[in-house]
């Protein structure tokens, strides 16, 4: 599969928003499924994911929202809530327009696009944010050669996200690892302490 083209990453795009549970996205959760869509799913977005504020972080992202928009398969609105402001991601009256380009390769495409969205997108923003941090540091370790211990990607991902308390992040990353999300890990590597 070559990398997804802006149209291709558009219509996943709608798809996400049409498929969430809520139907509608956050601009962090947007974020966060196209991480997982890459990296979990191995789909080839052409993102370059670096660590930010609120976990993995590509602003080409926005980019493409923003393109989305303009061509009505989403509708962005700001939303106000009593700690400050969000956004609301809705389908857009154009929302199936570049649908055909998911139908690429047999529909992989658009059943993984399903996947994450089934598995991540009834999630808030916050849990994602520590859920994607999760899977960051996991391919931190793995590109740099490396196995980690669970305990060792616990307190990497507790260095970057101190507002998470360490059993909360511990039972993130099980979970992640049960799943088989994680590469570092082996049945040796499965141990807490």
């Amino acid at each position: 599969m070559s990398v997804a083209s802006p149209e291709t990453r558009i219509a996943i795009l709608a798809r996400m928003v049409k498929n969430a549970p809520s139907k509608s996205l956050g601009r962090t959760q947007v974020m966060k499924l196209f991480y997982f869509l890459q990296e979990l799913k191995g789909i080839p977005l052409g993102y370059d994911f670096r660590l930010f504020n609120y976990g993995p972080f590509d602003s080409e992202v926005l980019s493409d929202l923003s393109s989305a928009c303009g061509l009505g398969t989403v509708v962005e609105d700001t939303v106000l809530y009593p700690s400050g402001y969000g956004y609301a991601i809705k389908p857009g009256p154009q929302a199936d327009r570049f649908e055909g380009d998911l139908a690429t390769e047999g529909n992989v495409l658009r059943s993984q696009v399903d996947l994450v969205v089934r598995e991540f997108g009834a999630f808030s923003a916050s849990e994602l944010e520590l859920r994607s941090t999760v899977l960051f540091v996991d391919r931190e370790f793995a590109g740099g050669g490396q196995e980690a211990t669970i305990n060792e990607i616990v307190e990497r991902v507790r260095q970057i996200k101190p507002h998470f308390d360490t059993t909360t992040i511990c039972e993130r990353v099980m979970d992640m690892a049960e799943k088989g999300h994680l590469r570092n890990l082996n049945s040796s590597t499965m141990q807490v302490s």
